[in-house]
């Protein structure tokens, strides 16, 4: 039985990056150059000569990334990237696994266009490179500008429960680093919704109940100060703003996981 690649990179010990190799029509191979670790890794020639020899279509490569301490784990190096460009898969994959327990934490996904360019040669590559690092970007920048220098794109993928960390080039468990502020997000969420709730049922009873027990006119002067009525109202204004800023917070608390589709779209351009 063929075996997803997610079993299949999830099986490997979380001691070292490794490279596959993937196709429509063969199982996710490992192509390592053993022995692996956790700061780089190469293929082997004759085990990609043999996934080649079996294979009939399109294939991809994918290579994984241990998250380290300070390292930019959901990124490319500059070198994966010249990698892809030169070797003329379609898509180029890039996963994040936990140093410890050897789950996926996110996938960043390179794929050419009908623009991409091919570099002629490494040094070539290279002194593109120097143009592009004069401002001194993240890792995360540096990637977004290769990508728009040699017209290819690129996908963050967090896996459920991780966001992009732009800032550090990582994938990061969202539910964690965003704890310190969802905290008073979740309380003002529930005072809204409690005052929606308990504004609007409690004006409604007062409305209700003063339109049973007596003959309400709006006619100017035909009644004198109805004050049931009008807290009634007040009360149902309040559920209302109440019920505004309760789905107000929950539209603001919904997790943006997917790369930042505006940026892919100005690099397509």
């Amino acid at each position: 039985m063929k075996r997803s690649p997610k079993k299949i990179i999830e099986s490997e010990r979380p001691d070292g990056e490794h490279i596959y190799l993937h196709s429509p029509d063969l199982e996710l191979t490992d192509i390592s150059d053993f022995p692996v670790n956790a700061q780089g890794v190469s293929f082997d020639p004759k085990k990609a000569e043999e996934v080649f020899k079996k294979s009939h279509g399109p294939y991809s490569n994918l290579h994984t990334h241990i998250r380290l301490d300070g390292a930019p784990s959901a990124e490319p190096s500059p070198k994966d990237i010249y990698l892809f460009l030169s070797h003329l898969p379609k898509f180029s994959h890039v996963v994040q696994r936990d140093a410890n327990t050897g789950k996926i934490e996110g996938n960043t996904v390179l794929q050419r266009t009908r623009n991409t360019k091919t570099p002629t040669s490494y040094d070539a590559y290279w002194n593109t490179l120097k143009t592009l690092v004069t401002d001194n970007p993240s890792w995360h920048q540096l990637t977004g500008k290769i990508a728009k220098e040699l017209n290819f794109r690129v996908k963050y993928i967090p896996t459920k429960g991780y966001e992009i960390d732009s800032a550090k080039g990582v994938y990061v468990n969202s539910s964690r680093d965003n704890k310190s502020t969802s905290v008073p997000q979740s309380r003002l969420e529930r005072a809204s919704a409690t005052a929606s709730i308990l504004g609007i049922i409690g004006g409604a009873i007062l409305i209700f109940s003063n339109f049973q027990t007596s003959n309400v006119s709006f006619s100017p002067g035909a009644t004198p100060f109805n004050w049931q009525l009008w807290l009634g109202i007040v009360l149902i204004l309040i559920g209302l703003v109440g019920g505004y800023f309760w789905m107000k917070g929950k539209k603001e608390n919904i997790p943006r996981t997917v790369s930042n589709k505006k940026a892919n779209k100005k690099r397509r351009k």
